[in-house]
């Protein structure tokens, strides 16, 4: 768990074309996409951002154009229920849940084998039930996708965090504290140790 200096890697040009492309006219996107991809889309005049609760996209059953979600999105969760025509903006985890045959799917990323993903979430829910453990730590909502919305005591500094884990709340202050761990599709039992041992050892460090 090394750790790095970019924490976002960038947007293909070619996936925000293809958004609009799909799109062919007005659009609406989830709060929960990929900070990224919600900043380049934010700056069009026919975008309508809709937010997110609990993980999951909220829109008004009047919304009569195609929303943009991620599957699954930034912090985790996949989509249900949304009476809007979908744009699934696919990613490493998509494979742990299929693609309603009649939404559009633009590829984000390349997806891992669902046997990978799925042994890759049961993994990310040992972890939480271990960080569950430790003193004032919550999750947000349970993990449906190898990533995880941790809840910590305290903020923590970005530059402090190992290669996986992300400070989210500047972009969703309703998140305080709010750490993002996404876990690779070859996590090991001992490493999932490390990680709580990493996230206890930050919340001593910065208390």
């Amino acid at each position: 768990m090394a750790a790095r200096a970019d924490r976002e890697a960038p947007i293909h040009p070619a996936l925000i074309e293809g958004i609009v492309e799909a799109a062919a006219g007005p659009f609406g996107f989830s709060r929960a996409l990929t900070p990224e991809v919600r900043r380049q889309l934010s700056d069009r005049p026919d975008a309508r951002e809709f937010p997110a609760v609990r993980g999951r996209t909220v829109v008004p059953a009047v919304f009569e154009y195609p929303v943009v979600v991620g599957h699954p999105n930034y912090l985790g969760g996949f989509e249900a229920g949304l009476p809007a025509p979908l744009i699934f903006v696919t990613g490493a985890w998509s494979a742990l849940q299929p693609v309603p045959d009649e939404a559009t799917a633009l590829v984000m990323e390349s997806t891992h084998p669902r046997s990978l993903a799925t042994r890759a979430l049961e993994s990310a829910r040992l972890l939480a039930k271990r960080v569950q453990q430790l003193p004032g730590v919550h999750l947000a909502f349970r993990p449906r996708s190898p990533i995880l919305i941790v809840l910590l005591p305290h903020a923590v500094r970005a530059d402090a965090l190992p290669d996986t884990m992300h400070t989210v709340g500047n972009e969703y202050p309703e998140f305080p504290g709010g750490l993002r761990i996404e876990l690779t599709s070859d996590v090991t039992p001992p490493e999932i140790t490390r990680y709580a041992a990493a996230i206890e050892r930050i919340i001593g460090q910065e208390a």
